[in-house]
């Protein structure tokens, strides 16, 4: 995406977040007026006094929320204009591929990179739904640049494809940068991630999936599913192993796609799943999100129901995460911001796939009660780990698991053991 196309993109967006959030403080001003004008009308004479309210709310609705939503529209149409005349005037130029290295962070491309997968965590599914440049497409991508599913080209990108692939799927409001987090301080090369690794150790060729984790879980699980199957049609050898490993979201996105894939020919080839540091079970986060959204609501005033509101507007995304959502019947008919208790119906285990999931305590025994119960600050151990044979290791954050020791020795083992035993 070339800077012209992010900077309407971010426009459109700011213009929308703005008619949105004045629409949202007018009706609850509306609703704040309604309430004293059905007493008033109730009255023998009030009638004729509430007309004149409602007159006076006319006026002062016009002249302050239609105003500002009139200026803000014009506004925009002037920047878009002055962007897109900017855009032919210098032509615009897909920025250059940035190789993942953790000492490239905090560079422009990552900043870049980090803002618009921010956003699309935040707002992915009104970037979907309004068509905006910022919205992320599903995609592959190695050695930071987006990789072609087509025969020819994937051969020249992936020179020495092995017939072992993993799949690394990140986590919600990322990009594949994440994988690369703190690899010099773990590995001592900012370059080596777990993907380098099992690639040197174990003959994997690694790829990375970049998405809009805005969206619903089912939904990227669903183009996952279909994206896979591209994959294993273009690629340039015959794929005899495929390991998929998630971190957070990832892991939910990566399970979706697997219960989704009934009859895909990948699925054949899939030996196991890898979920690390993922909310099997919800996050505790956005089940505060949801509770203090509930609670706003109760009181009924402008004061509270503007940002009970702002705060519905959180993308689908991040409202899958209170329950950890996999599939289009755990959410479809039901209102996402009602206080509901958990309806999911678990899915079947995957016949002849391996599941592995790693969970992580801030502390560094993992069975100290205050552990247990944070985790690793953003998902529980109980909801990470979701069976008794899962993994759990002390001393780590919800980021470290992604480039850890002791995590890859774990990643390594389990990727070791083949197809033989899935």
């Amino acid at each position: 995406m070339s800077d012209p196309e992010a900077w309407i993109g971010l426009k459109d967006l700011l213009v929308d977040l703005i008619h949105t959030t004045t629409a949202v403080v007018e009706r609850s001003h509306r609703r704040a007026l309604d309430r004293p004008l059905r007493l008033l009308r109730a009255l023998p004479t009030g009638r004729e006094h509430a007309a004149v309210a409602d007159l006076g709310w006319e006026l002062y609705a016009s002249a302050n929320f239609r105003s500002v939503r009139g200026i803000s529209w014009a506004l925009g149409e002037v920047a878009g204009g002055a962007l897109t005349l900017l855009g032919r005037v210098r032509r615009p130029r897909s920025p250059l591929p940035t190789p993942m290295r953790s000492d490239a962070m905090w560079s422009r491309p990552w900043w870049r990179d980090q803002v618009q997968g921010t956003l699309n965590g935040v707002f992915g599914d009104r970037l979907r739904a309004a068509g905006n440049p910022l919205e992320i497409s599903m995609g592959f991508r190695r050695d930071g640049a987006p990789l072609p599913l087509e025969g020819e080209a994937l051969r020249d990108a992936l020179p020495q494809a092995t017939g072992r692939v993993c799949v690394f799927v990140h986590g919600m409001c990322t990009t594949e940068w994440s994988w690369i987090l703190g690899a010099a301080a773990s590995h001592g090369d900012p370059r080596t991630s777990y993907g380098t690794r099992l690639a040197r150790d174990l003959g994997f060729t690694p790829l990375y999936l970049r998405y809009n984790t805005g969206l619903h879980v089912s939904e990227n699980g669903e183009e996952l599913a279909e994206l896979l199957d591209a994959l294993l049609a273009a690629y340039p050898r015959p794929i005899e192993e495929l390991v998929l490993v998630g971190h957070s979201m990832g892991g939910l996105v990566v399970r979706s796609a697997c219960h989704q894939a009934a009859g895909r020919p990948w699925l054949e080839r899939l030996s196991r799943i890898v979920c690390l540091a993922t909310p099997h079970h919800g996050s505790p986060l956005e089940k505060l999100g949801s509770l203090t959204t509930a609670l706003l609501d109760v009181w009924g005033v402008p004061a509270t129901e503007i940002p009970a509101e702002l705060l519905k507007l959180r993308s689908a995304g991040l409202k899958d995460l209170r329950y950890g959502n996999l599939l289009h019947d755990d959410w479809r008919g039901r209102d996402p911001d009602a206080l509901l208790e958990d309806t999911r119906r678990p899915p079947p285990p995957l016949d002849g796939v391996a599941t592995h999931r790693l969970a992580a305590s801030f502390t560094h025994d993992p069975r100290h009660p205050v552990g247990r119960l944070l985790g690793d600050f953003m998902v529980r151990v109980s909801s990470a780990a979701g069976s008794p044979e899962a993994e759990v290791l002390g001393g780590l954050d919800h980021y470290a698991v992604l480039n850890d020791p002791r995590v890859y020795e774990r990643l390594r083992a389990w990727c070791a053991l083949g197809r033989a035993t899935a």
